[in-house]
């Protein structure tokens, strides 16, 4: 009897657990993140925003900082309803520079090891072009925090590091 006990108390526990962990990988709901609240945050912050899908027909937003564009990608997202509300579970903000010629990698990885948060690398389109590119990845899910608060607090740290990174770069706007 008290191993049949024992034996219930721990399934129940098992239980709890894997719920749980499952409403953790999910998000709670309150913490997951839409291409609509971004966009109603970068419009209250004074910048325009552009709701569209991306290449694989996920929720992204368009905006310009800076007199950059910047474009949020959006990941593990429901797959119905609307796209711009559709629950993601994480972002990346992104933002490129076309260069005239490559950054040497010294640079970018003095850049990396320099800055948290964000990546730099360089990127070589088929044509034969060079661009420097910026990103920075955000988890929303099961943080617990809330979205719009903690939308802004990546944008700010993004913006900071762009203008860092346009710096390190050598990149001159023409």
């Amino acid at each position: 009897m008290i191993a049949a006990g024992l034996l219930r108390a721990a399934t129940i526990s098992a239980a709890l657990i894997l719920t749980a962990g499952a409403s953790l990988a999910q998000g709670s709901g309150n913490d997951r993140i839409s291409a609509k609240l971004v966009a109603a945050e970068l419009k209250a912050m004074g910048f325009n925003a552009e709701v569209g899908a991306d290449d694989d027909g996920a929720p992204k937003v368009s905006t310009v900082v800076d007199e950059f564009k910047w474009v949020i990608f959006f990941y593990n997202c429901d797959l119905s309803g609307d796209i711009a509300e559709r629950p993601c579970n994480s972002v990346q903000y992104f933002s490129g520079y076309t260069l005239d010629k490559p950054v040497p990698p010294h640079t970018l990885n003095k850049w990396n090891m320099d800055n948290r948060y964000a990546r730099g690398y360089v990127y070589e389109s088929k044509e034969g072009g060079s661009s420097a590119r910026i990103e920075l990845d955000a988890l929303f899910a099961g943080t617990g925090g809330d979205a719009a608060r903690t939308f802004r607090v990546h944008f700010d740290t993004m913006k900071r590091l762009t203008a860092d990174f346009r710096t390190a770069i050598g990149y001159k706007k023409k």
